[in-house]
């Protein structure tokens, strides 16, 4: 039992060694490459710097492009007076979303088609080209 005790520590002081040898060979290789990473980076610094200047022209386009969509955008206010009353267009639609999902429908919404009575107060839905004849209270 002895023998195997001396053979473990002389195991453990042969990994402590190599352990600390190849930490030791591995610091020096990290320097030695030190400079040459340090080369190769100075020498891509001016090609990374070329594309980052080729770019600017393009990036400045599209926030040109940007810019000048955002400046169309339009808001749009739809609304239809009947009777004394008057009912939003879009508050129209998103209440025929919400009967939508409130009838149990998980299908997502691509398409959405409102017929309003005004003289009823309603609107008439169909939704993803699923006419049933659906209606919501305005």
């Amino acid at each position: 039992m002895a023998a195997k005790k001396e053979t473990v520590e002389k195991v453990k002081e042969t990994a402590k060694k190599t352990a600390k040898k190849t930490t030791e060979t591995a610091k020096k290789v990290a320097e030695k490459a030190k400079p040459a990473v340090e080369k190769v980076a100075e020498k891509a610094k001016p090609a990374v710097e070329k594309v980052a200047e080729k770019a600017k022209p393009a990036a400045k386009k599209v926030a040109s492009t940007a810019k000048k969509a955002a400046a169309k955008v339009v808001k749009e206010e739809v609304y239809v007076e009947f009777g004394g009353n008057s009912f939003n267009m879009a508050d129209v639609v998103e209440k025929v979303k919400k009967a939508w999902k409130a009838d149990g429908n998980k299908a997502m919404i691509k398409k959405v088609q409102v017929y309003v009575k005004p003289d009823e107060s309603v609107a008439y839905y169909v939704v993803n080209d699923i006419a049933e004849g659906k209606k919501v209270d305005l």
